[in-house]
């Protein structure tokens, strides 16, 4: 849900511990995917 008040809004680091970003797999899994999307003709 949106939070409009900025002082009332989580921080970085408190999203940070969020399930849904614990559970992610380190950034570093999408750069083949990145490379290879870069040189395919769509």
């Amino acid at each position: 849900m949106l939070v409009r008040d900025p002082a009332q809004r989580a921080t970085a680091t408190e999203l940070l511990q969020h399930p849904f970003l614990r559970q992610a797999q380190s950034p570093s899994i999408l750069i083949p995917l990145m490379r290879g999307s870069r040189h395919t003709n769509c």
